[in-house]
């Protein structure tokens, strides 16, 4: 079934959930001829122009917040008629389903959710919890389907909806395929460590680093990917290398579209986060073979590692026990980087992708039923 499906989020920035949109659109665009038609509040920048690449739709509300984007969204439904509409963060998912009981044209909506509700809005002010949760906890029973990207997100809205018929979970999809990953040797003089994610509280970044100063493993360096969104963090991070003296072992590299030379050139992957909604990098980083060491965080890493099979895992917040770990593994690693190629596989565009797409067909016809 061919369909003309909406992608709705607010910026198609380089967050996980855009990354995981482009992928599922591209899928869906190619592999179903489904007509993609990205909407956002406003243009953002460079993956606004890979979406259009792709042969894609994008159509900007050109509104500053995403509660201005109710009406002008309302007139896209009108206007486009679109079969059904797939949403992603509590207040696009809001107003998307605000938008459709205004609109005389009716399609079913599936609202889909990337991070922890209870962890994500928690440093937010009491009034922004209430509209947040007013969101999941009410309008979220309008949708058709609630999409969670880990079974432990799953549980967690399930809890705050007090529902589970509409609550299913879907792995995120990985942009590389494993067997066709470039592998290379490399150097093996020194023992390189990666983590991949914005430098921001929820990465932890300052355990990570309390890890790396413990290390007994010598010529060991540790390169953090993905840039600046919190200058605060940030700026805490760089005291503390300069102050334990580990600058030259310790690099800051900005956010790439393209980060497969990192992984390549990797010997483990670390993923230090006090919570996730999936964690996707980690999937990427077995796509690449690479052993991991990872937080047992809400949600996602134990589901991905099948509770320690596929990657060792940590207290979260344990810079001890994060250390040890990380000189384990690279003393003796102990995971086949072949069975890790393997693993990552269960999460590729194709399986993942054609789930969402079965999911798109089964609502549409229940509700044209």
């Amino acid at each position: 079934m061919s369909l003309k499906v909406i992608f709705r989020i607010s910026v198609l920035g380089f967050g996980g959930a855009e990354r995981v949109f482009l992928s599922l659109a591209e899928y869906l665009h190619c592999h179903h001829n489904c007509e993609i038609i990205f909407v956002v509040d406003r243009l953002a920048g460079e993956n606004d122009v890979n979406a259009r690449a792709l042969g894609l739709q994008v159509i900007s509300l050109d509104v500053n917040r995403t509660l201005q984007s109710i009406l002008p969204f309302k007139k896209v439904l009108e206007s486009i008629k679109p079969d059904i509409v797939l949403s992603a963060y509590p207040d696009t998912n809001g107003s998307v389903l605000i938008a459709r009981i205004l609109s005389k044209h009716k399609c079913p909506i599936i609202v889909s959710e990337h991070a922890s509700i209870k962890h994500h809005f928690q440093a937010s002010s009491f009034h922004r919890r209430q509209i947040v949760n007013f969101i999941v906890s009410y309008l979220y029973l309008l949708a058709n389907a609630v999409v969670c990207v880990s079974k432990g997100l799953q549980f967690e809205l399930s809890g705050l909806m007090k529902s589970k018929s509409k609550v299913r979970a879907i792995y995120n999809p990985i942009r590389y395929a494993s067997m066709q990953v470039q592998l290379y040797k490399h150097d093996k003089k020194t023992a390189n460590i990666l983590a991949v994610g914005r430098v921001v509280k929820a990465k932890d970044y300052m355990t990570l680093l309390m890890a790396f100063k413990k290390l007994k493993t010598v010529n060991a360096k540790l390169t953090i990917l993905g840039g600046i969104s919190d200058k605060l963090e940030s700026q805490l991070l760089i005291d503390f290398v300069a102050a334990n003296d580990l600058n030259g072992r310790v690099t800051f590299s900005e956010y790439t579209n393209n980060p497969e030379i990192f992984y390549q050139e990797a010997d483990l992957f670390v993923l230090s986060s006090a919570w996730e909604g999936f964690g996707n990098v980690i999937v990427e980083a077995m796509a690449f073979g690479l052993p991991i060491v990872s937080t047992d965080c809400d949600s996602g890493p134990a589901e991905i590692l099948k509770n320690g099979q596929f990657g060792r895992l940590v207290p979260v917040g344990d810079a001890e026990a994060m250390a040890l770990a990380i000189d384990e593994v690279l003393s003796n690693n102990p995971f086949d980087p072949k069975l890790q190629r393997q693993r990552a596989e269960d999460f590729s565009v194709q399986k993942i992708g054609l789930e969402y797409y079965n999911l798109l067909v089964s609502t549409v016809n229940t509700f044209n039923a």
